[in-house]
């Protein structure tokens, strides 16, 4: 259809130019084309390829009667309905619908007002089925849960190993005769204490939480400076943090 020399490509839903036409039906996005009356201009092949669907039972089909009605969807169907007469604008509007052959999907939908020189009203529709990536991100947070909680039973048995190496060290030093002996026994159960503080501050808190870098940094320097500092060493360790 032509106005006063320039194209409309949408403007009749039987005779519509041919490329834009065939530029929407090819291009990669499910992309629909909507008249004022939800009725389906033209809809991209990706679309009738991931939901099933076809030329004949979607082309000049109202949109909440495709497939005998399974796109029948109240809270899409009012949403759409208000684009036109109030001149919204969709973005990324999750809907989640339980289709007969396809099953429960999960949806993204993108809509807006589109309008010819003419004054002529149309809905420029996407809708994106994420429901494999919601899949994958609810199974990713499952793996990272199940590797905190192994990683919190691993820490959890190797400070119980080293309290129980720190008492045997302990108990031997309170009962050999020799002081010098006794004297690293007791340095031993020392170190190995402040080996389980530093092990211990190295993961303060659970994910996700706030840290208070400044007490943080001062808690493992005193720990790093008992378990590898001492004696004739004159090595000092200094903190400058904010919280």
């Amino acid at each position: 259809m032509q106005h006063n020399g320039t194209f409309d490509p949408l403007g009749d839903s039987k005779d519509g130019h041919i490329l834009a036409r065939a530029i929407i039906s090819t291009i990669q996005e499910p992309l629909i084309v909507l008249d004022g009356d939800l009725r389906v201009i033209v809809a991209s092949r990706s679309f009738h390829k991931k939901f099933g669907l076809t030329y004949k039972n979607t082309h000049d089909n109202m949109f909440y009667e495709i497939n005998n009605g399974q796109w029948n969807i109240p809270a899409l169907r009012t949403l759409l309905e208000k684009i036109i007469p109030e001149h919204t604008t969709v973005e990324e509007y999750e809907v989640e619908h339980n289709f007969p052959i396809l099953g429960s999907r999960t949806m993204l939908v993108n809509a807006r007002e589109i309008r010819d020189e003419n004054d002529k009203k149309k809905i420029l529709l996407s809708i994106f089925d994420v429901t494999e990536e919601r899949v994958l991100k609810l199974e990713k947070e499952k793996l990272l849960t199940q590797k905190d909680l192994l990683l919190k039973e691993m820490r959890h048995r190797i400070a119980n190993s080293l309290q129980l190496i720190a008492s045997i060290l302990l108990l031997k030093a309170e009962l050999v005769d020799s002081i010098e002996s006794r004297s690293h026994l007791e340095d031993a159960h020392e170190r190995i204490m402040a080996i389980a503080t530093v092990q211990q501050q190295l993961d303060p808190v659970e994910r996700g939480e706030d840290i208070q870098v400044g007490d943080y940094l001062t808690a493992l320097c005193k720990s790093l400076e008992k378990s590898m500092i001492g004696g004739r060493k004159p090595i000092t360790l200094h903190v400058k943090a904010e919280g």
